[in-house]
């Protein structure tokens, strides 16, 4: 039963908490709060088992001391699992990250003009770069196509490929057009390169070799590639084939066939993917931007 003695104590006990409130001091707080602890229920228990303050409060820091160790344990917990999970967020997010750095981007199929800038480079050698424009009275502008000239130091001899693009307009089919080209460069292919060859050559001498060798006295090996983005009727090739050879050349064509033949070799990994070119403002270029000398 309540007495009005009691009253007092449970005065003192919320005085207690009141100043544990206002308290900044951690150990201060947890001090006042077991003494109002204790004050609130000293009066029950001394009336049920008779006692004192001092042992009311012993048990009420005892009881304090477990219920806070409880608490303790349960915050390390719940604390730990928040650190593995934020750990394992973090190193996920990371692993997510290097894989991002890491990934390549998906391979694309070559074009015939990357092809061609890209191929038959000698292993011990030097390539010569450079263009030429063919009018057509009903076409405008100019068609350019481009050509290589590559000088092997180790077979002392030089070849070419030569690379018509494709050729859009509506007077006439664009094939024609590609095969008319070809048809003057059968004929006319000499002119081309000797021009080049005048104008531009190297000297190199090999480490242990007694004397140094000059492109200038290099033999043409008869080889010539023709890259033809429009394609040639079998008779037309045969054509060509039989013109090339009368001029003094073994003519080889490489097609757009040629170019998927190529792109499922890199899907195999039987060959590297070539950089990527284009023809920027008339000129060969890379997709990054980079003007080749010509």
């Amino acid at each position: 039963m309540f007495e009005y003695k009691d009253s007092y104590s449970y005065a003192v006990a919320i005085a207690l908490a009141l100043i544990a409130r206002w308290v900044d001091v951690m150990a201060v707080q947890i001090g006042l709060g077991l003494l109002a602890a204790a004050f609130a229920l000293w009066p029950l228990l001394h009336r049920r088992f008779g006692m004192t303050p001092p042992v009311t409060l012993g048990i009420v820091c005892v009881g304090g001391l477990v219920v806070a160790l409880i608490w303790q344990l349960i915050s390390y917990g719940v604390s730990w699992r928040a650190k593995e999970a934020k750990k394992n967020t973090i190193a996920m997010a990371q692993s997510v990250s290097s894989a991002k750095i890491g990934m390549k981007e998906p391979l694309k199929p070559p074009t015939l003009f990357s092809l061609f800038m890209s191929d038959l480079k000698p292993a011990s050698g030097i390539r010569w770069d450079s263009f030429s424009d063919f009018t057509f009275p009903e076409f405008k502008p100019p068609i350019r196509i481009f050509y290589t000239i590559f000088s092997d130091l180790n077979a002392n001899a030089y070849f070419a490929s030569f690379y018509i693009p494709a050729i859009s307009t509506p007077l006439k089919p664009s094939e024609r057009y590609s095969y008319l080209i070809a048809e003057k460069l059968a004929a006319d292919y000499a002119r081309l390169l000797n021009d080049v060859r005048k104008k531009h050559w190297a000297e190199a001498q090999a480490l242990g070799d007694a004397s140094a060798v000059s492109t200038r006295d290099f033999s043409f090996s008869g080889r010539v590639y023709i890259y033809h983005a429009d394609n040639f009727s079998v008779p037309e090739r045969a054509a060509l084939i039989a013109e090339f050879k009368k001029n003094g050349a073994n003519v080889q064509f490489r097609s757009m066939d040629y170019a998927m033949a190529a792109w499922d070799s890199i899907q195999l990994g039987r060959t590297i993917a070539p950089p990527e070119y284009e023809i920027r403002n008339g000129f060969p270029a890379l997709a990054n931007g980079t003007t080749v000398a010509h």
